[in-house]
């Protein structure tokens, strides 16, 4: 009778173990960790030049519309290139932006920094799970 008793005891640890484990274990995710830092960043904008080239061209326009002569080409010259220094400057403008860099201590050692757009109010000590290039908040 003993013997039997061992065996149903160790079996209804087993199935215990088993089902806790699926969802608690540490070692089984191999994709997560612990927040260690949530920096916000400044993106500077890039420009390709097309900015600049529509701005050369619309400056190019207007500054023909004025003087005549010599004065009409310098007027055309210098609208061209203050038409290109804005629209150089408007690109920048536009593909400038901020993101946040989310520093994570991953459980099975290494650390992985994760650039996302919005932090959803993560925070040092927030248990996540690295998913490609985003994070999942883990229970």
């Amino acid at each position: 009778m003993k013997h039997w008793t061992r065996w149903i005891i160790a079996a209804a640890f087993a199935a215990c173990a088993g089902a806790a484990g699926a969802e608690g274990r540490v070692g089984d995710c191999r994709d997560c960790g612990t927040v260690r830092g949530v920096d916000l960043m400044n993106k500077s904008g890039d420009a390709s030049g097309k900015g600049a080239v529509i701005g050369a061209v619309i400056g190019g326009v207007v500054g023909h519309q004025f003087g005549s002569g010599r004065g009409q080409d310098a007027a055309t010259v210098g609208g061209a290139v203050a038409g290109g220094a804005i629209g150089h400057n408007e690109e920048k403008k536009r593909s400038a932006g901020s993101y946040y860099r989310v520093t994570v201590d991953m459980d099975r050692g290494g650390t992985r920094e994760v650039n996302v757009g919005d932090a959803a109010g993560l925070r040092p000590g927030d248990r996540v799970r690295v998913a490609g290039k985003d994070l999942e908040r883990v229970e």
